[in-house]
């Protein structure tokens, strides 16, 4: 489906079996190994399989952690309420763009990260773990609009130093439990928080 330019949808037609809090129970049809999401953006003959259209899941769980450290590709990842427990590794890595909107994920480390276009924690994307953007680049919208981020050890979002070309939207229903950080950022267009919430205790 990759290879066609096609996104995958493993939901299942009953909305009742796509509830995230039990995606622990899916079947093993719509369960994928992390590394093979790794292997399709970092091996050599894999990658020139992708199109432009990047890598396109729904509704699917992923086992393991997603592994992309320094990795170096042109298209996008597009996870649409999938449920990613063990997180993401982006470190220092360089996307064209990440979208986990309504996902359930674990912690995602993504420290010196360069995403050219946007990033999207949104439409209930629950993170449970921090969330690390020190440092990185993005150069369209950080959008956490109804992205709910349990951060741990006291930090639910840190993203000192980040640069952002376009707006970050913590707002309409944003909600952060922890602290969230953004010391020295450079946002070229908004930091929107209209009705979003901070605890931080």
């Amino acid at each position: 489906a990759t290879g066609d330019g096609r996104y995958v949808d493993f939901s299942s037609p009953t909305p009742t079996e796509n509830d995230l809090s039990g995606a622990e129970r899916w079947p093993a049809e719509r369960t994928l190994a992390a590394d093979r999401i790794a292997w399709l953006v970092t091996d050599r003959e894999a990658i020139a399989c992708v199109t432009h259209r990047g890598i396109g899941i729904k509704g699917a769980k992923i086992v393991g952690r997603i592994d992309l450290q320094a990795a170096n590709f042109e298209f996008g990842l597009y996870f649409d309420r999938c449920s990613l427990p063990a997180g993401i590794n982006l470190l220092a890595a360089e996307i064209h763009s990440l979208n986990l909107s309504g996902c359930l994920t674990g912690r995602i480390t993504a420290d010196g990260m360069q995403v050219e276009a946007g990033v999207f924690f949104r439409a209930g994307c629950t993170i449970q773990g921090r969330v690390r953007l020190l440092g990185a680049k993005i150069g369209g919208n950080l959008d956490c609009q109804g992205g709910i981020f349990l951060g741990t050890e006291g930090e639910a979002l840190g993203a000192d130093g980040i640069e952002v070309g376009g707006s970050v939207l913590l707002n309409h229903g944003f909600r952060a439990v922890g602290a969230v950080r953004l010391l020295g950022a450079k946002i070229g267009g908004n930091l929107d928080c209209e009705q979003g919430r901070f605890d931080n205790p």
